[in-house]
């Protein structure tokens, strides 16, 4: 029996350092039949040290004049669900089932629609959409040498509504807080051979993510290196806090660099962010993203009804969104 789940979107802009530049058209032409990319062995994306991961945009479809797809990220071996990595196929299948041969276990699956430079995304716990702006430049420029200039920059923006981007725009900031919560992941245990958490008793955790790199830049490596802990830090709830502020006054430039901060700050997943303005109005990460929870209907393989997705998310951005953006 088909299910119904809870799923987040978010609204992006596509922003090119060239401004003529157009996403949706140079992603149809990265997929297009006379294209290198146009097989999905073509577009894999090699993204780890080792060499074993992978990424690329896997299935597309068009629906009511846009645009959809589903990102995937894969290693052979990890997780559900599978993707049959069929030679010399427009996209590799999804599948269900037992790995076997010549198949690899997806990692979440990020979903996105684009009409235009406008997105509308369902990013994942492990797929955010830096992930998939990392991997639209290096489609864009790598794996297709000709569409985009290897000197320009795309950038996936969020959008405020308007009240707020008028509050934004027109005045300046007078200080920017951002915090993040602090994690550690598991140390290979010495006594297994170099292989992480085989002895329950012996296990030990190190810092990691924004947090953790925070500290080393703080306290330098060496004293960094020398961190760990008997146990992980998820339900320690600790969070690295950084403000940049000013007492009376600033410069010109210290006014600029702070503004300037500030719009970049907002645009990272996974931390806090508080923006107060000179006039005493005060902005937080919340206010500067567009998003929508919809409900979608999830068949029994345990994937989503890519119709009922699709459908969901064309009519939030164009029907809705769009129209309130351009003040129709």
């Amino acid at each position: 029996m088909a299910d119904s789940k809870p799923r987040t979107i978010h609204y992006k802009r596509a922003v090119f350092s060239e401004g003529s530049e157009n996403l949706e058209a140079l992603l149809r032409a990265a997929l297009a039949p006379v294209s290198d990319a146009y097989l999905a062995e073509g577009r894999q994306e090699s993204f780890s040290d080792d060499g074993c991961s992978f990424r690329l945009i896997n299935q597309t479809k068009d629906f009511s004049g846009m645009l959809f797809g589903e990102f995937v990220t894969y290693e052979p071996g990890k997780r559900q669900p599978l993707l049959d990595l069929t030679q010399h196929a427009k996209y590799f299948p999804l599948q269900t089932k037992e790995p076997a041969e010549n198949q690899a276990y997806a990692d979440d699956i990020f979903y996105f629609g684009i009409k235009g430079n406008d997105l509308v995304v369902a990013q994942t716990r492990s797929i955010k959409t830096r992930e998939f702006e990392t991997h639209l430049i290096w489609l864009l420029t790598t794996c297709c040498q000709s569409l985009l200039n290897p000197d320009a920059t795309l950038l996936l923006q969020d959008q405020p509504g308007n009240d707020i981007y008028e509050r934004v725009a027109n005045t300046e900031a007078k200080s920017l807080k951002i915090g993040t919560s602090l994690t550690a992941s598991r140390l290979a245990d010495p006594d297994s051979g170099g292989e992480v958490g085989l002895k329950a008793q012996n296990a030990r955790f190190s810092l990691t993510g924004i947090a953790g790199e925070a500290i080393r830049a703080v306290i330098g490596s060496s004293a960094y290196e020398g961190l760990d802990f008997s146990e992980d830090l998820d339900e320690a709830n600790l969070k690295v806090t950084l403000e940049l502020s000013y007492l009376r006054s600033t410069t010109q430039e210290g006014q600029r660099a702070i503004d300037e901060l500030a719009s970049s700050f907002r645009h990272i997943d996974g931390v806090d962010y508080e923006l107060k303005l000179k006039n005493g109005g005060v902005v937080k990460g919340e206010d500067m993203k567009i998003s929508k929870r919809i409900n979608v209907t999830f068949r029994n393989s345990g994937l989503p009804d890519l119709t009922d997705l699709y459908r969901k998310m064309h009519d939030w951005l164009l029907q809705n969104l769009l129209a309130q953006l351009n003040g129709d």
